[in-house]
Formats: structure tokens, C-alpha cells, sequence
């Protein structure tokens, strides 16, 4: 029996020859105008914006992920990797999708699938996919990481590779577009990355959700706000707030430089700030 891992598992052959032209029926039948839609809406939102700022932001350092100097050095050497270093002799810095895509090597590695395979891969975490700024990878991780769905990465032998909802990888399976593969949970990624939050799939069946419910379902994933309120206008959602407790010793210039709708609320004891308050207001249109 071959090894087992917890995110990664083979599934029996189905018609090999068919490998090449998975991709094009899964984007024809599996993904469908959903697909697309949600594609297009986490191009055109300002909050999918937001979140696709904070998954390409580089601060991460090398020294506070498991894997070694040596490896990632390594992997850089055989192409797995980009050095953006500024300056040679400074720390490596990572995104998010920098570590989904680290962690997802190691999780190849692990499961003995050679790197001049797994380079192959390199292009769904980090290329843009077609005509939009993101990779096809950022957009599943967003589906993981705001609405817990079930994401997979589908792997091939030859390091051919997509990635799928539940949704979209039990179609795929039960019309036998793909053979062979391994199967690495992306939900466990995002998991190792945020390990202070749960981010265990809740729901496998792609979400039917609006570009304006999107924003309420980020406030809530961040984890920034005490209270989160919603109002409704004919029946459709209208306003968003949420409030937030921030640093005593922040600036009011800057907080007010910051935001285009909110309230501040200051409480003073002794001549001393005790509470800093702010509610965010967006209106959703």
C-alpha cells in the first residue's frame, strides 16, 4: 500500500488518456457561469481587492516557517522560486500565496513527487490567470479562506494541475474528466498559514453569494471588529458597519485620513484614554 497522508490522497485510474483535455471540459461543464461570475466578481469588488492586496503582500520571514534557509534555497535553485530580495544579503519576505505555494511543495515532497513536476505547478499559485491581475490559486484560496469552502488541488503525475471546489471536483469525477491524482486539501494550507483561526470547510457546495454579502462575510473573517451590523434597503443589503477597538495611542489625524465613513467615540478617565473606538460604515451599492 502506497503512503498515506491526511490532505493528499490517490484515487484509481480512470482513463489517463483523457489527463490533457480535463482541463477543458472541467471549465466547460463543472465551473460553468458560476464560475465565472465569482471570478469576475473577485476582480471587480473593492473588498476582493482589499483581500487580494493582503494575500500578495510580502512580510512573512523565512525564519518563521517550518521549513529550513537550506531547503528554500534549494527550491529557488532548481526554479520552484522567485528571489525578490531587494538586496542579495536580506531576509527573504513571503505572501500568503508565497506560503501556500511553499507549504504546497513541501506537501508534494512529502508524498515523493519529484520537483521538476512540482515546477510545473509553479504557475497556478503565482501567474496571473488569463485576463485578470490574480492566479487561479488566489482566487480558489479566497473561496477557502472568506466563504470555508472545500478546496482541492488536483495533482497529476506529470505535474499537471487545477484546482476545484467539492463542488466542481465531484462533477469532474463523476463524468471521468480526470484520472490518476493526488489530491492535497487547500483548506489544510490555509489552516497551517492562519493557525489561530479554524478554517475547517463548512460548506461542500459552492456558496450562492452576492458581491454585497461578500463584504460582510470578509469583516467577519478578519477578525477585526467587535460588532458587526447590517441594513437593509426594498430588501436588499444597504449598509455595513463595523467597530472596532484601536490602539490608545493611535493617531486621530491618521485614523480620520483612513476611513470616508465612520464614527470615532474617545473615553477618558483620569486624563487618560481608556477607550478608542471606531465604526466603520460602508455603504453597499
Amino acid at each position: 500500500m502506497g503512503k498515506k497522508m491526511s490532505s493528499v490522497q490517490q484515487n484509481t485510474d480512470i482513463h489517463s488518456e483523457k489527463k490533457s483535455s480535463s482541463e477543458f471540459f472541467i471549465n466547460l461543464f463543472c465551473r460553468g457561469e458560476r464560475f465565472k461570475k465569482r471570478l469576475e466578481m473577485y476582480a471587480s469588488t473593492d473588498v476582493c481587492k482589499e483581500i487580494s492586496a493582503c494575500f500578495n503582500h510580502k512580510e512573512q520571514h523565512v525564519k518563521n516557517l517550518p521549513m529550513t534557509y537550506r531547503t528554500i534555497n534549494h527550491w529557488e535553485s532548481q526554479g520552484l522560486l522567485s528571489n525578490q530580495r531587494e538586496q542579495e544579503k536580506k531576509w527573504r519576505q513571503f505572501s500568503i500565496m508565497d506560503q501556500a505555494w511553499l507549504y504546497t511543495i513541501e506537501t508534494l515532497r512529502d508524498f515523493g513527487l519529484p520537483l521538476d513536476r512540482i515546477k510545473n505547478i509553479k504557475s497556478v499559485f503565482l501567474n496571473p490567470h488569463e485576463q485578470y491581475p490574480f492566479s487561479l490559486m488566489e482566487y480558489y484560496l479566497s473561496c477557502a479562506y472568506i466563504l470555508l469552502e472545500h478546496v482541492f488541488l488536483i495533482v497529476f503525475s506529470d505535474g499537471f494541475a487545477i484546482p476545484l471546489t467539492y463542488a466542481e471536483y465531484k462533477d469532474a469525477l463523476k463524468n471521468n474528466w480526470i484520472g490518476t491524482h493526488l489530491q492535497v486539501s487547500m483548506n489544510e494550507v490555509v489552516q497551517k498559514i492562519f493557525s489561530d483561526q479554524d478554517f475547517s470547510p463548512k460548506y461542500k457546495n459552492e456558496a450562492l453569494i452576492e458581491p454585497q454579502e461578500f463584504e460582510v462575510f470578509y469583516m467577519i473573517r478578519t477578525g477585526n471588529f467587535e460588532e458587526i451590523n447590517v441594513k437593509f434597503k426594498n430588501g436588499s443589503l444597504h449598509l455595513v458597519e463595523g467597530t472596532q477597538s484601536l490602539d490608545n495611542e493611535a493617531k486621530i489625524q491618521d485614523i480620520i485620513r483612513e476611513g470616508q465613513y465612520q464614527n470615532i467615540e474617545i473615553k477618558q478617565e483620569n486624563r487618560k484614554v481608556v477607550s478608542f473606538k471606531r465604526t466603520i460604515r460602508k455603504m453597499i451599492e
